[in-house]
Parts: C-alpha cells; sequence; structure tokens
C-alpha cells in the first residue's frame, strides 16, 4: 500500500527527530534563557537528590549529593559528598576548576577522575565529559565513560543528566534534581534530613 503524502511526512519527522538524539551539542543552546555557567551555578552551597537508571530503564540506586565549593576568582574547588538511600557516604571527591576569562569554558580534575576535565557553557546547558572512577560493592573501582550535562531551570535549580558507558556499551544513566541552596537553608548528611 503506498504512502500519502502525509504519511511521508510524518515518517520523514520521526527520522529527523531520531537522528538529532545522539548530536546533542552545547551550540545548540546558544543565546537561551536562563544562562548557566559553572561560576554562577556553583557560587555557594549545592544540594540535590538523585537517581541511577541501568540499561534496561530500571532504577537501581537512590542518591542525595552536595557540593561545596570555595572560589579565588576564576579558580575554585568543590566538595562533592554522595550518599545512597541507607544513609551511606559511598562517595567523595574534590574539584580543582579553572575558569576563563569569558565564564563559558573551563578545565577541572577531581580525585576520581582520570585526566583533565574542559567543560563548556551556552545558554541554558552545561558539559564535560571525563572518565569517572566509580566504586564497587567490594571497594575497588572501575573506569566508566561519563558525558555529563547540566540544564538550568528558571528557578534557578539545575536537571543533571550523566549517561555512562563502558567500552562503548551504555550501562546507565546518573539524574541529578540540584538545588543550590537558599538563605536559611541548611545542608545535611545523609539521605534523610536529619
Amino acid at each position: 500500500m503506498p504512502y500519502t503524502r502525509s504519511k511521508q511526512m510524518a515518517l520523514a519527522g520521526i527520522a529527523l527527530a531520531l537522528s538529532g538524539c545522539g548530536n546533542n551539542s552545547i551550540e545548540s543552546y546558544e543565546g537561551q534563557k536562563p544562562v548557566i555557567t559553572v561560576r554562577d551555578f556553583y557560587s555557594g552551597p549545592v544540594q540535590g537528590y538523585g537517581i541511577f537508571k541501568n540499561s534496561s530503564g530500571t532504577v537501581t540506586g537512590r542518591y542525595y549529593a552536595t557540593l561545596v565549593p570555595t572560589w579565588h576568582g576564576n579558580e575554585g574547588t568543590i566538595v562533592e559528598k554522595q550518599w545512597n538511600d541507607q544513609g551511606k557516604l559511598f562517595f567523595q571527591q574534590e574539584w580543582k576548576i579553572s575558569v576563563t576569562n569569558d565564564g563559558n569554558h573551563f578545565t577541572a580534575t577531581a580525585t576520581e577522575i582520570n585526566g583533565t576535565v574542559k567543560g563548556e557553557s551556552s545558554g541554558y546547558a552545561l558539559h564535560m565529559q571525563y572518565t569517572l572512577m566509580t566504586p564497587r560493592d567490594d571497594g575497588s573501582k572501575i573506569d566508566i565513560s561519563s558525558d555529563d550535562w547540566t540544564y538550568l531551570q528558571p528557578d534557578g535549580s539545575g536537571i543533571n543528566m550523566i549517561s555512562m558507558s563502558k567500552f562503548g556499551l551504555h550501562v546507565g544513566d546518573v539524574i541529578y534534581n540540584l538545588h543550590p541552596l537558599k538563605i536559611g537553608e541548611k545542608l545535611h548528611e545523609g539521605y534523610f534530613p536529619g
């Protein structure tokens, strides 16, 4: 049965949408608001709840994270801690960040990351790629390639999505709702507030 013009257009639209799924580029967010930079988003303490979804889409972990920055001009340090939903502190690292004068490019190193991270922001998107040394239950670590995006929301929060792969195979996604602290708010330690 021949396709009608409307069916052909619909299929072409679906194909176009699918072809863009793997081509997320930082340039595509240029000029869109609200505007994010790593220096502004992490100007003070940030906390967030997140999940890990495995490659089949099942949530297999729930987490709470804190990120506490200190800055001296364009040079910053961020202390990151993560707890699981049993209240166990299972991951922590310290980031060292150097931001360019335009504010939209930065390099970073971190205690649980192999090599130097190159990051960039444009519009409401912030992007990094790195190899994370991920802890395992037996105490060992495994290198995981991480494609890390944060999307700034109008209320100042950020949606953080990290696609993780090993040997080119997708192993799962970490998704966080990151919330910069407002005046009077306090960080806590553990998945549930004290």
